[in-house]
Parts: C-alpha cells; sequence; structure tokens
C-alpha cells in the first residue's frame, strides 16, 4: 500500500478510509430526514453498506430480474460517471421512471465513490407504463403497480432540496476518508523511518563487529 514510506491513494477504498458505523448512522438519518433511499458506493458501484430506506419497488421487484438488475446496474453507472465528470450532485430518471440523485467522494484528488439517494417520483405514476414495464421484466403486473404506489411523490424543488443535502453529506465523507488518509500516511512513513534508522544501525553494528 505504500512505495518508500508513502501511502498510494490508488490502493485505497472507502471500507478502509471510513467507519462503517458512523456512515450507517449519519446514512440512516439522511434517509429518514428526507424520506428517500441512500446508500454508498464505491467507485465501481459496489455497495460499501447495506442501502437504507430502499423501496420494494427497486429493491425486490425490479432488481429481483436479470434484466431489471441490469438496466438498474446500467443507471447506477451513469449516475456515478456524471457525478465524477462534474464534481456535483447530478439528478437523473431511471429505466423504471424513478428518480435518483447522486454526489461524488472524492479524496485527494480521487474519485472514490458516490453517495446517492432517491427511488422517488415528481408525480403520480402512469399505470398503464408501469405494467407494461413488469410484463417486460416478467414480473406480475399489479403486484408491480401496488409497489409503485408505496413509491413517494416529491416536487422537482424537494427532490433538488434533497440532492442538494446530500451533496453535502458527500463532502463530509469526503472530508472523515481524507482525514483518516492522511492519519494512516503519517503512520506508515514514521513505520518506514523507523525501520530505515534499524536497518542503518544494523549496518553499523555488522561493520562495528567486521573490525
Amino acid at each position: 500500500l505504500h512505495r518508500g514510506g508513502f501511502f498510494y491513494m490508488a490502493n485505497m477504498h472507502l471500507s478502509e478510509l471510513l467507519d462503517m458505523e458512523s456512515v450507517k448512522v449519519i446514512q440512516d438519518g439522511f434517509a429518514k430526514l428526507t424520506g428517500v433511499a441512500a446508500g454508498l458506493s464505491d467507485e465501481n458501484g459496489v455497495p460499501v453498506i447495506a442501502a437504507s430506506n430502499s423501496r420494494r419497488f427497486c429493491t425486490e421487484l425490479t432488481r429481483s430480474t436479470e434484466m431489471g438488475e441490469s438496466r438498474c446496474a446500467n443507471c447506477d453507472r451513469m449516475g456515478a460517471k456524471r457525478t465524477m465528470r462534474t464534481g456535483k450532485a447530478e439528478i437523473y430518471a431511471c429505466h423504471a421512471g424513478l428518480y435518483d440523485f447522486a454526489a461524488p467522494v472524492i479524496v485527494d484528488g480521487r474519485f472514490l465513490g458516490v453517495f446517492a439517494g432517491g427511488q422517488v417520483l415528481t408525480e403520480e405514476p402512469d399505470e398503464d407504463k408501469v405494467r407494461a414495464l413488469a410484463q417486460e421484466l416478467g414480473i406480475d403486473p399489479e403486484t408491480y403497480v401496488e409497489a409503485v404506489h408505496e413509491v413517494p411523490v416529491l416536487g422537482r424543488e424537494r427532490l433538488e432540496e434533497a440532492a442538494e443535502f446530500l451533496h453535502v453529506i458527500a463532502k463530509m465523507f469526503s472530508t472523515m476518508a481524507y482525514n483518516n488518509y492522511t492519519t494512516l500516511s503519517k503512520s506508515r512513513e514514521l513505520e518506514n523511518v523507523s525501520r530505515m534508522k534499524l536497518e542503518f544501525l544494523s549496518t553499523i553494528n555488522f561493520s562495528a563487529a567486521d573490525e
């Protein structure tokens, strides 16, 4: 993880730089306060911790099918790419018609992950479209319609406020991760300096013994 005593960010992951218990408390609090789903993922889109407040429509139904999971993963990657490119919170519609938003977690200039939220609607769902998607995915249409009506409906203004709040938390995660990164780096540097001193002293002692 280090070269010449310096810690290399390229080898680091969010799970090593953040206290997951603290992350879970913050993530749960955000989800409860805003009424949206929330989750922290690494740079590859792999969840770092279990999502909070996930919707049955998404997790239990859409993602339960191979086609649905593939499409959801593509949407997640699209959101991650957009927020990585802009460095800002990005709002986007998923393939199933719900809205998500994401903000980057950046440490020492490197994109390490995404704090994402959403699984909400901005208007009442079109049941005909929902049934058509259910048939395409191989899900019982009436179950799917029932589940989509459990999804909260947020006005655009409130959606943007939630996304901005999420961005603030993502920045906080970035700061927490950076602080831990610098602490680890200094610790490794001190370890390396100590090792070099020991090696130097051993060399001197060995030379003296030869004389």
